[in-house]
């Protein structure tokens, strides 16, 4: 006894993927599955074979979780003692995500700082990264040019792909 599984809806009985099961108690038991798709529909029947031969229930469904997208983001190096009208860096972070959404990934704007993709590229006050969605890197340049004499602190705000961190 146990299930046999498939993605295709309306299987036949005998040809899906058998899983046996050895925990019968008051004619239930339980089958563990390993292996499945995330955001996949399973279809299922249980089966229980003896002497007179294999019997089917009737065609079930579950459809598996989607993974929580994640964004991890390493650490922007500090400047340090930068005079004013005049620019430092570029220093770096690195962008990692997985099973993200195809949403675009949004480096925020924060006062004195711009970015680029490339080191010798285009800086700009905020980036919109384009990226396919599932798992993603992206390495960020960092200039840092302040315009008065004060403390520049913050986090830069990272966002998409269905999540948000910050550096």
């Amino acid at each position: 006894y146990g299930i046999e599984y498939s993605t295709t809806n309306g299987f036949a009985n005998g040809t899906g993927t058998p899983v046996l099961s050895t925990n019968l108690a008051a004619g239930a038991f339980t089958s563990a599955l390993s292996g499945l798709s995330a955001t996949t529909t399973y279809y299922y029947h249980a089966f229980a074979t003896n002497g007179a031969g294999t019997a089917y229930g009737a065609q079930q469904q579950f459809t598996t979780a989607s993974p929580n997208p994640t964004i991890n983001v390493t650490a922007l190096t500090a400047f340090g003692n930068i005079c004013t009208n005049t620019t430092a860096g570029p220093n770096s972070f690195t962008i990692s995500g997985s099973n993200l959404t195809t949403a675009n990934v949004t480096v925020a704007a924060l006062a004195g700082y711009t970015y680029s993709t490339t080191a010798g590229g285009t800086y700009t006050t905020t980036l919109s990264l384009t990226q396919p969605g599932g798992t993603y890197t992206q390495q960020v340049f960092v200039r840092f040019t302040p315009t008065l004499v004060q403390s520049y602190n913050g986090n830069i705000a990272i966002a998409g792909g269905g999540v948000a961190a910050a550096v």
